[in-house]
């Protein structure tokens, strides 16, 4: 089994894992605490589909290498690839702010639940609050770019 298809296999796998915590268990036990865990497994898998596509076209030499830091990777995917195969261009954006909202989790020293929201403070008292309803429209933009990207991987492949 090639690489792009391990890869692939473990972002759809963390997608589901995301898609079912949002609509299934955060339901079920509406702890915004779990959200971060969503949002871990969304970035996986959105990181995880974009190195799958580098891959497949390393493997079929239309770039010359598939690059191991997270910058490059989107780099080149913005613009070769993003180009090639016409995804919305909304995805670079929703993993921007992930990015950022991992940054700021990783940095802060305190986060707290306060009415639904997930609230994430800085040590300088900046806050950043998330909820159900922004996670899920996270979720909802990133399944289309995942259904395009696996059905491109499949038919050529998978």
């Amino acid at each position: 089994m090639e690489e792009y298809e391990l890869l692939m296999k473990k972002a759809l796998t963390d997608f589901k894992t995301a898609d079912h915590m949002i609509y299934v268990t955060y339901p079920l036990v509406n702890d915004p605490r779990i959200i971060v865990n969503i949002i871990d497994k969304l970035f996986n898998a959105l990181i995880n589909t974009i190195t799958a596509i580098l891959s497949y076209e390393y493997l079929y030499k239309r770039i010359s290498r598939v690059p191991e830091s997270l910058n490059e990777k989107l780099d080149l995917f913005k613009r070769i690839i993003d180009r090639r195969y016409n995804f919305d261009k909304g995805i670079l954006g929703l993993i921007d702010d992930l990015i950022k909202l991992r940054e700021f989790r990783n940095k802060s020293p305190m986060e707290f639940v306060r009415r639904e929201n997930l609230i994430i403070c800085s040590s300088g008292y900046n806050t950043r609050s998330i909820n159900h309803r922004k996670i899920k429209e996270y979720v909802n933009q990133s399944k289309s770019f995942m259904f395009n990207a696996s059905r491109l991987l499949v038919q050529n492949g998978i």
